[in-house]
């Protein structure tokens, strides 16, 4: 029987439609209303003002259907006009108005850009004067969802969640809820694919959801929630694992003895073929950490007793980093049994979304492998980090 499960991630796609009022766009609102002569010389500064000024605009929040505007830098205005397009260089359609200089644009697709525009309005005697437009603000699409989540409970009093990496993801969120159609809320975070939650109740059911969160070029970006995965925290007994993988084995305890401690030839062939898939991907090849090797080591000897992410003492498979004092921004895991050629085992893991996500992510950079074999039958444990 062949097993195999990870810690990585990957992407979901919101199609909502946008839709608005163009009450005014972007060419017949320059113009203006002149309807009244100026007889006010304190009017008529105001209005040139306005007129000369240029306001400023920046996204600061993208989420999976929405970004969250700024703008601002004219003096006296009453408000500012935002504007959309789909690309740079596009036609800029009004959207709507603000008036304390702060704009979400709703109903967007996680897999799209957007670019912005402002222009700052002032009303005197019922005419409406407008700014220059300002520069372009734009948001890229946002982090993708992760392929894969799972959440169980080794010891009372905690849930321990892990997913599949999130590209480009510099944190993952952690939300959660008491209900599957409930509020979820923020609980936590993690650099790596996993997290421990220590604040659930025995005997209680609870349901997890994670997003990733990276800030670019000043702007806040929120990934695509992914999908629930639930665990009834333990009271006492076995582990409680939710949701069940869809091709669970347990490997068979042995009385015979281990074969060998690691294998580096096994290793080696492993790296390289490795270092082939992310050429073919056109991503930069992993080198091998010593740091990384002996915690890779003994989470591969562990894995022939608890074939999970989490190890047989009940933490995230994370912790084994700590105990080996080696510190890392990010990281994540792979594992697998029973793929008894290096060939076998990467090809497995190379037609799973979430395993291969973690080898051909650039945000990794080095590579720990553990090899451990028992009677014939081979453990083996790739850990990555930046």
């Amino acid at each position: 029987m062949k097993r195999f499960f990870i810690s990585s991630v990957l992407i979901a796609t919101l199609t909502i439609a946008s839709v608005f009022s163009t009450d005014l766009n972007s060419n017949n609102a320059a113009n203006g209303s002149t309807a009244y002569a100026l007889t006010a010389t304190a009017d008529a500064a105001v209005v040139n003002s306005i007129k000369s000024s240029t306001p400023t605009l920046k996204a600061t929040v993208r989420t999976a259907a929405t970004t969250t505007l700024k703008a601002g830098n004219v003096s006296k205005a009453n408000g500012y006009y935002i504007y959309r397009a789909a690309s740079y260089d596009g036609a800029y359609n009004y959207i709507g108005k603000t008036t304390n200089g702060s704009y979400t644009d709703k109903g967007l697709s996680a897999a799209n850009s957007y670019y912005y525009k402002a222009k700052a309005y002032k009303v005197i005697n019922g005419s409406k004067y407008f700014s220059k437009m300002s520069e372009a603000a734009g948001v890229t699409p946002t982090l993708s969802k992760t392929s894969y989540i799972t959440a169980q409970s080794s010891t009372p009093g905690t849930a321990s969640v892990a997913w599949t990496a999130i590209n480009g993801a510099g944190k993952t969120y952690v939300y959660r809820s008491t209900n599957a159609n409930g509020t979820y809320k923020y609980v936590g975070s993690s650099t790596c694919t996993s997290f421990t939650d220590n604040s659930v109740t025995a005997g209680k059911t609870y349901y997890y959801k994670v997003r990733g969160v990276n800030n670019d070029n000043g702007v806040q970006y929120y990934g695509v929630y992914s999908s629930s995965a639930s665990v009834k925290i333990k009271t006492s007994g076995g582990t409680t694992v939710s949701p069940t993988p869809t091709t669970k084995v347990t490997p068979t305890p042995s009385s015979g003895s281990d074969a060998n401690k690691g294998n580096s030839s096994f290793a080696n062939q492993v790296l390289k073929i490795v270092n082939q898939e992310r050429a073919k991907a056109g991503v930069s090849a992993l080198t091998i950490s010593n740091e990384l090797v002996a915690p890779a080591n003994k989470r591969a000897k562990e894995i022939k007793e608890s074939f999970s992410h989490t190890r047989p003492n009940g933490t995230a498979w994370s912790t084994v980093l700590k105990e080996y004092n080696v510190s890392v921004g990010a990281a994540g895991e792979n594992i697998a049994y029973g793929y008894n050629t290096p060939e076998a085992v990467m090809n497995a893991w190379m037609n799973s979304e979430g395993h291969r996500a973690n080898i051909l992510s650039k945000n990794y950079k080095h590579i720990g492998i553990g090899v451990y074999e028992l009677n014939g039958t081979v453990y083996c444990e790739q850990l990555f980090s930046d």
